[in-house]
């Protein structure tokens, strides 16, 4: 058989996707990302699209994925794709962000997609300054995403002058 047959997406050559529209399409694709994993006191900066991606649990049982980012700094992103890609994209069940400095970036610095999601103790500051309709950190979308915990974040020095707010729960 096939080797790439057990992947929920056939790789193609010469194709660009998007995994966020993937993930819009396909609201509980388990990308079977692990659990208990880390990334911790790393620096990320000067990218051209985005910064983290943290994945982890299962959104048909809600189990949690307990994978983390803390104490990082990510700042300067976005310099080619300059909206849609945050500093730090979260997905799947139970993961979380904490104590992280998000700043200095075209647009949101935190997506969040998924259920029983905690983000707490960040800075976010100098985002969406170039955005429009977008928040520092934001999720929505879909009324079965439910159980996010933002708790003890400073928001500050957010948007320019265009429709922006900290926290954005869009549709």
């Amino acid at each position: 058989s096939d080797s790439l047959s057990v992947f929920a997406v056939q790789p193609a050559s010469r194709s660009i996707g998007s995994l966020v529209q993937y993930v819009y399409d396909h609201t509980v694709f388990d990308r079977e990302a692990g659990k208990n994993n880390g990334i911790v006191n790393c620096e990320v900066y000067n990218t051209g699209s985005g910064g983290f991606l943290i994945s982890g649990g299962n959104r048909l049982t809600l189990e949690p994925g307990n994978n983390y980012i803390k104490n990082c700094s990510i700042h300067d992103f976005n310099r080619v794709e300059r909206s849609y890609r945050p500093g730090i994209w979260i997905t799947g069940v139970g993961n979380s962000i904490s104590n992280c400095d998000i700043y200095k970036a075209p647009s949101s610095g935190v997506m969040l997609h998924g259920n029983n999601h905690v983000v707490e103790y960040n800075n976010f500051h100098h985002l969406e300054m170039d955005s429009d309709d977008m928040g520092a950190l934001y999720f929505g979308r879909n009324p079965s995403e439910r159980g996010q915990i933002v708790r003890y974040n400073y928001f500050h020095h957010i948007g320019g002058a265009h429709k922006t707010m900290a926290v954005y729960h869009d549709d």
